[in-house]
C-alpha cells in the first residue's frame, strides 16, 4: 500500500506541470505549518490566501520515533460556506519531508462576519513494526470574518496595548465588537442594563495574533436604552457605555 502511495505522490506531483497549472508555489524554507493565524477576510471582497507546510520526516508515538512516508491532507473543515480549497497536489497527497501549500478563496458574506477555527485533518501513513499503518493529525488555524459596514461608526477604546472598537452607535440590530493587542486565549463579554441585570454574556477566544471580533445581535424584547459593555480579556478590562436605538 505504502507503495501504491508514493505512486499516486509522484502522480500528483507531475500532474500540475502537464496541465500547466500552478495552484501555489511550496515555500521549502517553511518548518511546520505558517501562518500560525490566517489574515482577516472582509465581507464583500475576495479573499486569496496561501498556508505553507512542510511534511515532517518522522513523529513521535509514545516515546517512540517512527518514519513518515507519506500524509493526506483529507479534508479542511470550518470555513464559511462561499469558502474553498486547493492543494498545490491534486491529490493532497505529500511525501515525508515534501513541503506544500493549499490555496483559500472565497468572497465572505455578512452572515460569515466572526470568528472561526480552521481544523485541518491529514492521514499519516507510516510503518510500525514492519507493518503498514496510519495515524490522525489535527491541526486548528484561527481565521476572522470582518465586517467594515457594521463598524462604520464606532467608538474607539483604549487600555494599555490593547485597542477596541464598538459600533455602530447607536446600534439597532447588531452590535460588534472589536479587539486587538490582547493576550490570546479567552476573554468574556457582558451586555448590562442600566439598571444592572445582565442582559448577554458570552466566552469568545482571542486569536494567537492578539485580535478579538464578536457580533451581538439583539434579541427580542430588549427594549431601547442605555447599555453597559464589560470586556475582560487576560489583563485587560473596559466598560463602555453605548445606546440602543429604537428598531
Amino acid at each position: 500500500m505504502i507503495r501504491t502511495l508514493i505512486t499516486a505522490g509522484l502522480l500528483a506531483w507531475w500532474l500540475p506541470a502537464l496541465w500547466g497549472q500552478t495552484v501555489c508555489t511550496p515555500d521549502t524554507t517553511v518548518t511546520g505549518i505558517e501562518p500560525d493565524t490566517l489574515p482577516a477576510a472582509t465581507v464583500g471582497q475576495p479573499y486569496d490566501e496561501v498556508i505553507y507546510f512542510k511534511i515532517p520526516t518522522s513523529r513521535d508515538v509514545f516515546g517512540n520515533v517512527i518514519p513518515i512516508d507519506s500524509a493526506l491532507i483529507d479534508t479542511l473543515k470550518g470555513f464559511p460556506p462561499t469558502f474553498s480549497y486547493q492543494c498545490n497536489q491534486p491529490e493532497c497527497l505529500y511525501l515525508g519531508g515534501e513541503a506544500g501549500c493549499i490555496r483559500i478563496t472565497g468572497t465572505p458574506t455578512r452572515a460569515d462576519t466572526g470568528l472561526h477555527y480552521i481544523k485541518v485533518f491529514a492521514v499519516i501513513y507510516t510503518v510500525i513494526s514492519g507493518t503498514p499503518a496510519t495515524l490522525p493529525q489535527l491541526d486548528s488555524l484561527p481565521f476572522i470574518v470582518e465586517d467594515t459596514a457594521l463598524v462604520t461608526a464606532v467608538t474607539p477604546i483604549h487600555d494599555g496595548k490593547a485597542r477596541f472598537r464598538i459600533g455602530p452607535t447607536p446600534m439597532t440590530d447588531v452590535l460588534v465588537v472589536e479587539g486587538e493587542g490582547l493576550t490570546a486565549g479567552r476573554a468574556s463579554i457582558h451586555i448590562y442594563s442600566l439598571l444592572g441585570n445582565e442582559v448577554a454574556r458570552q466566552d469568545v477566544m482571542v486569536a494567537p495574533s492578539g485580535k478579538l471580533l464578536w457580533k451581538w445581535r439583539r434579541p427580542a424584547g430588549v427594549p431601547a436604552g442605555l447599555y453597559f459593555l464589560r470586556i475582560r480579556a487576560g489583563h485587560s478590562q473596559v466598560i463602555h457605555r453605548f445606546h440602543i436605538s429604537q428598531q
